[in-house]
Parts: C-alpha cells; structure tokens; sequence
C-alpha cells in the first residue's frame, strides 16, 4: 500500500487546488452575473425581468464559496504560523474539532445542499411543475442534511488527534456522498430523458435541425464535471487518503461552477444553438405569441385580429395546448427560459418577442 501523503502537505495541495478553482469560479461568476443583471446592449434589466431565484441561489454559492477560501486561510495560519505547540502543523491539522475546520464542513454541506437543490428546482420545471417527479429526490435531500448535521457533530465530538481519515467520519461522509451522488444522478437523468423525448418527437417535423441536442450536452458536461469530483471525493474517503482534502475543496467551488456555465450558455444563447432564431414546424403554421398590458392578440393565416381578456389567448394547434400553456407561464414568471425554447420547440411555436439577454436564464 502506498505511503499516505503527509497531513501538513495535503492542506497545501488543498489550498493550491481550491485557490485555482476558485479563480475559475470568480470568472464564470462575472460573467453569471452579466447574464443575469444585464442586457445583451449592456443595459441593467428591468427588475421584472431578473429572475430573482437564480439570482439568489448564484450568490448564495458565491458567498459559501469565498467563505471556505477564507476559513482554509485561517486554518492555515493557525497551524503554520501561530500554533507553537509540539508537533508543529501536523499536530494542529490533526485538530478536526477546531470550529474553523468544523465550519469549513459545515460550508462544504450547505454548498452541496444549494446546488442540489437547484437540480431539483430545473427538474420539477422541465417536468411541467410536477412534484411526484422530484418526490424520491427530495427524500435523498433530506436524507443529505442529516447525513450533513452528522458529519458537522462527528467533527466536533472528535475534538483532537483526528482527521478525515477518522472511521466513524468516513462513515458518515461516504453516506452524504453517496446521497448526493444518487440524487445528481436521478435528477440529471430525468432532466436528460424528457430532453430526449423531446428531440426523438420533434426532430422529424421541423424545417430546422433540432437543437435539443445542443440542450442535452449543456447538461450532461455539467452533470459529468460535478460527478467526476464527487467521485473522486468518494474514493479517495474511502481509501483513507488524505487526498481528500484537496478534492474536497475544489468541490465547494465546482459546485458554483458548474451552475454558472449552465446560466451562461443559456443566456449568452449557446445552449439552444441559434436561440433567436423563429422555431416553426414543416407546415409553416404562422402562430406568434403578443404580450400586452391587459391583453393578448392572435393574428390567423386571414390577417385577421382577435383580442381576448385575461392572462394568455393561443391559437389551438392540434389540440396541444399544455405546451403552450406551459411556454407562457415559464416566460411570464422569469422561469427557466431554456426549457421554455424546449418546450416552443415541441409544438414549433414562435419564440416569445423577447431578447434572449434580457430573459434571466437557468
């Protein structure tokens, strides 16, 4: 078996690899927040028009992630510099009860927690709003916050002369890493699937290539990016690595990261492909969606106008009026518009006469 890599070392190679992750998340955050808050023209977005969520959970994971940058510096000069005890560092690394250690845990849970939760979010909206979709994962959740709050309570009963390699710690970190895994993998799948079916329908009926390809890869590099760190983290726990820690601090910021390039691609147009683009079926159907004050029009093949009272008018194509009803009450709340540019396409409507930047994105 070979030799394990030396606490005192692990926490430097920990801090060189979260202070490069950390880097990387700076800029996608920039660049998120220039989606979110800000026009195509560079203009600041009307306040309806800033999906408040997303905007929320982007700076909840920014404050977390900086947060562990800073409990990681503490600990390092905590042990480096102002510990004058025996044993030097290695002594005071092996301090897992010390309550910036125990708070960078806590950090790395709630980060986990945020972004599996926004997983969740995308899944129930991509599934029409449909909670039995989400139910089990929502369990998994739950199962990850207490698997969570055990970590956190092993940690400080341990107090010193322990470290992650500690076995009742490896327990209930494999068990938190397992849940979340597992619960990625479900919703990811499920995410991936409807997009699928989608696709398989669609394809053959537009004048367009589909660009529901496009929309699966956005999310299954996103999902392959977290997956691969989370079990990198997972083995290296159960090896009883000190790897580990340098893993486990990058994930706090590939979280945040793999969140922000969903954002980004989406609002910057990429994940659709050509977004502005008017997606319309082989048989030309001229059907556009007006928004208005109090009132919504439908122009017919005639060219003639009717106006209706109320929150939406469409024209019935088909008899597929849960799409669209879906469409517009995703734009209409500053949901997720790129499942609402999937869902135009599987009825092959017009896209909703708004800038691609100046909707907030997923």
């Amino acid at each position: 078996m070979a030799p394990n890599l030396p606490i005192d070392e692990a926490h430097l190679v920990a801090s060189f690899m979260e202070d490069v992750a950390y880097g990387i998340f700076l800029v996608s955050f920039g660049f998120c927040i220039r989606v979110l808050l800000f026009t195509k023209a560079g203009t600041l977005k009307q306040t309806k028009r800033i999906n408040w969520p997303v905007l929320a959970a982007t700076l909840l994971m920014a404050t977390f992630a900086t947060l562990n940058v800073s409990f990681d510096l503490r600990f390092n000069i905590v042990s480096f510099v102002l510990y004058t005890g025996p044993g030097g560092a290695k002594v005071a690394f092996s301090r897992i009860g010390e309550w910036v250690n125990v708070m960078k845990s806590v950090d790395y849970v709630v980060q986990t927690l945020i972004g599996d939760g926004m997983l969740m979010y995308r899944t129930y909206f991509v599934y029409n709003k449909d909670w039995r979709v989400v139910a089990f994962p929502m369990l998994m959740w739950a199962g990850c916050i207490a698997a969570g709050v055990c970590v956190a309570w092993v940690e400080i009963m341990l107090h010193n002369g322990a470290t992650l390699t500690e076995s009742r710690l490896t327990h209930v970190i494999t068990a938190f890493l397992a849940l979340t895994l597992i619960l990625n993998l479900i919703c990811t799948s499920l995410i991936v699937y409807r997009l699928w079916r989608i696709h398989s329908q669609v394809a053959p009926t537009l004048a367009r290539p589909s660009t529901t390809a496009h929309a699966i890869r956005v999310i299954v590099d996103s999902g392959l990016i977290y997956t691969t760190w989370v079990v990198m983290f997972f083995g290296t726990s159960l090896a009883h690595s000190n790897g580990q820690y340098g893993v486990s601090e990058t994930v706090v910021q590939v979280i945040p990261i793999t969140f922000n390039l969903i954002t980004i691609r989406v609002g910057r147009g990429i994940a659709t492909g050509v977004p502005s683009t008017v997606l319309q079926p082989a048989n030309r159907i001229p059907l556009r969606i007006v928004k208005e004050e109090s009132q919504y029009r439908h122009t017919d093949m005639s060219g003639g106008e009717e106006a209706a009272e109320g929150t939406a008018a469409f024209a019935d194509v088909s008899g597929k009026r849960e799409a669209a009803s879906m469409v517009l009450q995703l734009v209409q709340n500053q949901a997720d518009v790129f499942f609402a540019f999937l869902a135009l396409e599987v009825e092959g409507l017009q896209q909703p006469a708004v800038e691609p930047g100046e909707v907030a994105s997923m």
